[in-house]
């Protein structure tokens, strides 16, 4: 009854909703609410920002992407997110985005488009998309945003940042980027292939960023009715889901350390390489030629693909034909 009280109550929220909460946990879990227990009917647009944190892909080693060591001293959280892809550094120079909607109608080439659009007819910003999940300001060809995707029956997100004025010492400080990903993109350092937009355009930051979006959004979203075309400030202590137990199944979750680093098994045998769908680390621990226990690491887009990898590997045997 609970859940379906709170759901009914925020069902007719405006389309497009800011959260004033820089909590990453907290914004995660209300990304995650919103796609699964709202249900929408209509294009829906979320947008916030979040304190010094690193947010890694569903499949990744925290232990392997990150200085975890740095981060507890520094006081920066980590955050493990449902989705696939790689690792972020975010603060409050960062700009998030999400867009939510029916899985049927969704096109996240739609919304790069509307992205790009803003930041060319707003800002003076010309843009373009790069590779998987990109975009590159079109001068230097250096990433201003990355995005990841997911899939939940019905209803789709596509959720990424926009690099604004971060702390770029932050990115090098916390991130042990993976030596495959850097030598295929012809790069030494993660730093040298990322701009701030404010370098682009000083007048730009979140808030005039979040209005610009806010408001291509609601002009070019004619599948939203009228009464919800309005925008909904999020404060974190009145949200109108805040006590939905669904909601908080995902707080807890996203706060919890074993979601964010996980048991990390020893391993006897350690197979890594790249791929066109990203960067793979199969460990798996072999006992009498068998496969008998594996986990991978992956900033693959398709989580669902890295889950059936495993299951796959399980008890096969440790042969090259067998693991083809």
């Amino acid at each position: 009854r609970g859940l379906r009280r709170f759901s009914s109550a925020v069902s007719s929220l405006p389309s497009v909703l800011q959260a004033r909460s820089t909590d990453i946990h907290f914004n995660l879990a209300t990304e995650s609410f919103f796609i699964e227990a709202l249900k929408r009917q209509t294009p829906t647009l979320f947008l916030w920002r979040n304190a010094k944190t690193i947010v890694i892909g569903r499949h990744q080693n925290a232990w392997k992407e990150c200085d975890v060591k740095q981060m507890e001293g520094d006081g920066v959280k980590l955050a493990r997110r449902y989705s696939g892809g790689g690792a972020v550094y975010q603060d409050h120079g960062n700009t998030c985005f999400t867009f939510l909607g029916p899985a049927s109608s969704f096109s996240k080439e739609r919304n790069n488009a509307l992205l790009l659009e803003v930041l060319r007819e707003d800002f003076g910003i010309r843009g373009e998309v790069s590779g998987r999940n990109d975009l590159i300001d079109s001068e230097g060809k250096r990433k201003f945003s990355g995005a990841a995707y997911r899939h939940l029956g019905d209803f789709s997100l596509h959720h990424g940042t926009v690099l604004m004025d971060v702390d770029m010492q932050g990115l090098s400080r916390y991130l042990t980027p993976n030596k495959l990903k850097l030598q295929s993109k012809g790069v030494q350092s993660v730093a040298s292939r990322v701009v701030n937009l404010k370098n682009l355009n000083k007048e730009i930051c979140h808030h005039s960023l979040c209005e610009a979006l806010t408001r291509r959004f609601l002009s070019h979203a004619p599948d939203v009715p009228e009464d919800q075309k309005r925008v909904l400030v999020l404060e974190e202590a009145s949200v109108p889901f805040g006590q939905d137990p669904l909601f908080l199944t995902h707080l807890q979750r996203m706060r919890d350390w074993n979601w964010a680093f996980g048991a990390s098994p020893s391993f006897s045998h350690c197979l890594e390489g790249r791929v066109k769908l990203g960067t793979f680390e199969v460990n798996m621990q072999v006992e009498e030629g068998l496969v008998k226990d594996v986990r991978v690491f992956s900033d693959c887009l398709y989580p669902d693909l890295v889950e059936e990898l495993e299951r796959t590997l399980r008890s096969a045997r440790y042969s090259g034909e067998s693991l083809k």
